[in-house]
């Protein structure tokens, strides 16, 4: 298992995905999170 986590952490940081510990958050939470990530994304893009 812990293989296969090594395997993703390493897919994700060559995609350049983010990773959410959603770990004893409230769903709330977590989307404030999403929505964070996804406004960075766009400023970030809209502004080159």
């Amino acid at each position: 298992m812990e293989e296969e986590l090594a395997d993703a952490r390493q897919i994700f940081r060559r995609g350049g995905f983010a990773v959410l510990n959603v770990t004893n958050r409230p769903i709330e939470e977590t989307a404030d999170q999403v929505i964070a990530l996804i406004n960075r994304y766009f400023e970030h893009h809209m502004s080159l």
